[in-house]
């Protein structure tokens, strides 16, 4: 160990700059790792926190066309009798979204919004519910609910809940009343669990139980462990009547373990269900991986560019009898050891990870110092006593070749990484800014409550006073917020056809700059129609060949006329393309949640969204209204994608650190040991422009080589990347010339000005230095 340590004094004391600038680079790197590692181990570990996660599954039904993982209360009534395999099981009503409570605190009426799901009672004998309060029986008597640790201390801070009552201010879909008593406070669940922090009650028992047709509800199963899930599914298909619901005649059943629900594909009717895709999460950890290399790359030239320094020494220990295996051993446990010292920070940091993650990466840093010792621990014990005495290893045309392929591979990873970080941020942008067909800007956007609601006229004519508003539209959700939309039908001349829609009051179209280019706007005189109206986008009429005035029967028997077709127009994300959309005028008790305030040019931003606050306020006190701006639900839509051009623009940063810090450490090295050679040069005439171009031009060659081969690796990884979406950026060449010249600029800014100060030198000082 004293050994270590004195070779490691020694090697700093001769070159401190290079020894620190390599120590940091490993350091980032490991930062770097850790907090992608911790995003993939994140995903990789979905809900396997439930203890008998290995027998829960969910149950699916795949066609040769779809699969789809909601199902009526018949059918898994129907399932789940015929196994005895099958110990517990639980549905689940996963599209009740947010409810709004009032309850009683400290006798103030409080009101707070919370997601719902109704359920079978055996759910907390399923998943992993821990109790802080209350029983987990409780869900057997219908006037009771669990809700999240978390919303019990935010509305009722430390006292005891159970026993409260939650008042819903609207039906509970699936419930058949609205004041539920709190009977059990359970822990939240964490992120990467496929279920929701929710207030979960039981589904009545009668609702929705007359009809195959009824697509409502998610089940999950407890199998007996050992037990064969093809043999539970044979058993349903040889006890199942298709003729009962003629929908599963070509279905087949099929179970999905809940650890393996994540990285399933997910199909329009189950985007309630959180996934990811497997082959993201790979490219992830190849970027960490890389950065990685790019350190270790590092370390093993900067070991490599110490030999000549120390085979003097070496050759004198061997003289005075060490072993070369001892040596060797020597060398290799410094290289281990300056590897987990740069380690400490990032485990530091990341204190908060599960005890796997932390090993995962003090391995990983083992393996970097063992990797990058090896070979200069074996060349420097194999070089002859003569070339030490010479001292002309560190300019010997093998060192040499081997320090370029290093920096070389470097700068293949470094370019790749920055051109797909330019790519990413380039997508982002167009995500964010891309509007196919309505208008963003000055747009709030609010969720309005059933008071709220039921005095629509009062709400609009409040909120207008204020001459910053210019006008208000409802619809039914919210427009360039969600991937999907609900769905519908309707027949036209006997065809059938399928398509997305919206509610939407008669203003709604103008209001969102929404363009009209065949036929016409809604009227406030339209809502009087004893029909349903449409106006439908331009993906429908080139789809199914609509045209205004064309008479139109939907799926519920109700009559309606094709009134308007917009321009192009696309209101979901930009991962998947374009489809036929229609707004619904005036159906009858059609809810319109959604209140859409448009402020006009010129107004205080910060007034009228505070005059908003306020006329909710005068409407309903307890509600606690959320005002939306598109730029931030636009985000929302967009998190996993923004989120990943962070991760990759880091990664790239730390790349083109580290390797810019490697190269100068490289210089510092090739100019002390050069430091006659310059002299002698200067003596005979060279300029100091001459030796800053002989060094430059060393490097500059290498970068070059390894652009030219970086361009289609990039190409091959930024084309994967945006296979992700149905709308992307061109690759545009512009990206590799800035991401050329980038790293060139920098790359001769670090050689010159660390060369610079050795071609300034006397050379009579060059000359004498030993």
């Amino acid at each position: 160990m004293h050994v270590i340590y004195r070779n490691f004094i020694s090697a700093l004391r001769f070159n401190k700059t290079a020894a620190i600038l390599n120590i940091m680079g490993l350091a980032i790197a490991y930062i770097v790792f850790a907090t992608i590692y911790a995003q993939v181990d994140f995903a990789n570990k979905f809900d396997r926190f439930h203890p008998q996660v290995d027998h829960i599954y969910r149950v699916d039904c795949k066609t040769p066309a779809s699969v789809w993982s909601v199902h009526s209360r018949l059918l898994i009534d129907a399932f789940v009798s015929t196994s005895p395999y099958i110990q517990k099981s639980t549905l689940i009503n996963p599209f009740i979204g947010e409810c709004y409570f009032t309850t009683d605190v400290n006798g103030n009426q409080t009101g707070f919004k919370e997601t719902v799901q109704t359920c079978s009672p055996d759910i907390t004998g399923i998943f992993d519910f821990v109790f802080r309060e209350g029983t987990p029986d409780c869900l057997k008597q219908p006037e009771m609910c669990l809700i999240p640790e978390s919303l019990a201390r935010r509305i009722f801070g430390s006292i005891s809940v159970v026993g409260k009552q939650l008042t819903a201010e609207g039906n509970i879909w699936t419930k058949d009343r609205k004041s539920l008593t709190v009977g059990g406070v359970y822990k939240d669940f964490p992120e990467n669990s496929q279920l929701a922090n929710a207030v979960y009650t039981t589904v009545s028992p009668s609702y929705q139980y007359e009809s195959w047709d009824d697509y409502t509800y998610v089940c999950y199963i407890l199998v007996t462990p050992g037990a064969d899930k093809k043999e539970i599914c044979s058993a349903f298909a040889r006890c199942f009547n298709v003729e009962d619901a003629p929908d599963y005649k070509e279905a087949e059943v099929k179970l999905t373990n809940l650890a393996d629900i994540y990285y399933e594909p997910v199909t329009s009717q189950m985007k309630f269900i959180k996934s990811g895709k497997k082959e993201n999460m790979n490219r992830m950890l190849m970027v960490a991986f890389l950065v990685a290399l790019i350190a270790m790359i590092n370390y093993i030239n900067y070991s490599v560019a110490l030999i000549p320094y120390r085979i003097k020494s070496i050759n004198i220990r061997k003289i005075a009898g060490a072993s070369v295996a001892r040596l060797r051993c020597a060398q290799l446990f410094e290289s281990v050891v300056i590897s987990l010292v740069a380690c400490l920070p990032a485990v530091l940091l990341n204190l908060s990870l599960d005890i796997p993650v932390l090993l995962r990466l003090v391995s990983l840093s083992l393996a970097v110092g063992f990797i990058a010792g090896i070979y200069p621990a074996v060349s420097a014990t194999s070089i002859s006593m003569q070339m030490a005495l010479k001292g002309s290893y560190g300019l010997s045309p093998k060192g040499l070749a081997l320090r370029k392929m290093l920096i070389g591979i470097q700068y293949i990873i470094s370019f790749t990484l920055v051109i797909l970080a330019f790519v990413i941020y380039q997508q982002n942008r167009y995500m964010e800014s891309r509007s196919f067909g309505y208008g963003k800007n000055r747009i709030a956007v609010v969720v309005l409550n059933g008071k709220t609601v039921g005095k629509i006229d009062l709400f609009t004519n409040e909120l207008k006073k204020y001459s910053g508003i210019e006008d208000v539209a409802f619809s039914s959700a919210k427009v360039g917020a969600e991937e999907l939309y609900r769905g519908g039908g309707a027949e036209k001349n006997n065809e059938m056809m399928y398509f997305h829609y919206l509610n939407v009051s008669p203003n709604f179209l103008s209001v969102m700059d929404i363009p009209v280019m065949e036929g016409r706007y809604p009227r406030q005189e339209d809502r009087q129609s004893k029909e349903l109206l449409f106006v439908f986008n331009r993906k429908a009429k080139e789809e199914y060949g609509l045209e205004v005035g064309d008479r139109l029967i939907t799926y519920w028997k109700d009559k309606g006329m094709v009134i308007g077709i917009t321009d192009e127009l696309k209101i979901n994300s930009l991962r998947t393309g374009a489809y036929p959309l229609a707004f619904v005028i005036n159906e009858k008790n059609a809810g319109m949640p959604v209140a859409c305030i448009k402020i006009r040019q010129g107004a205080d931003m910060e007034k009228a969204t505070e005059h908003i606050r306020q006329t909710f306020k005068e409407i309903d006190p307890a509600y606690p209204v959320e005002i939306e701006y598109y730029e931030t639900i636009i985000r929302q839509l967009y998190r996993d994608e923004i989120r990943t051009g962070r991760i990759v623009s880091a990664s790239c940063l730390a790349s083109v650190l580290i390797s810019l810090s490697g190269i100068l450490g490289l210089v510092l090295f090739e100019t002390q040991y050069r430091r006659r050679e310059i002299a002698i040069r200067k003596v005979l005439g060279a300029t100091v422009k001459d030796v800053l171009y002989r060094f430059n031009r060393t490097y500059l060659m290498v970068l070059i080589v390894s652009f030219v081969i970086s361009v289609p690796v990039s190409i091959y990884f930024a084309g994967e990347w945006l296979k992700n979406f149905a709308y992307k950026v061109p690759l545009d060449w512009m990206v590799y010339v800035v991401s050329f010249f980038s790293i060139l600029l920098l790359t001769v800014f670090v050689v010159t000005l660390q060369t610079w100060r050795t071609a300034n030198e006397n050379p009579v000082k060059s000359l004498s230095f030993n």
